[in-house]
């Protein structure tokens, strides 16, 4: 039996799960890291109907709100446009 192309042997099992690792991909740039933050139910709601990349949009208005405020705390990366979603 053959898996992904290969002998279902331990040389070839060992090259499969080393070629593919599951999770999502590392990143180049900054990390980011997991937080809890409390929301308003209906801010939430809204944030999430506004479709994938919510999470994304909310670190950009955050970033924008900082700088504005004249922090240079967050520095790594200038003002960024909310509406628009990088490509990772």
């Amino acid at each position: 039996m053959t898996l992904y192309g290969q002998k279902n042997t331990a040389q070839g099992t060992q090259a499969n799960m080393t070629a593919r690792k599951p999770g999502r991909p590392r990143r180049k740039g900054p990390t980011k890291i997991p937080i809890t933050i409390r929301l308003d139910m209906d801010v939430l709601n809204a944030l999430k109907l506004s479709g994938p990349g919510w999470q994304t949009r909310v670190n950009h208005v955050v970033r924008n709100w900082i700088l504005e405020e004249g922090r240079e705390d967050c520095q790594n990366q200038g003002p960024v446009n909310p509406n628009k979603i990088p490509e990772s």
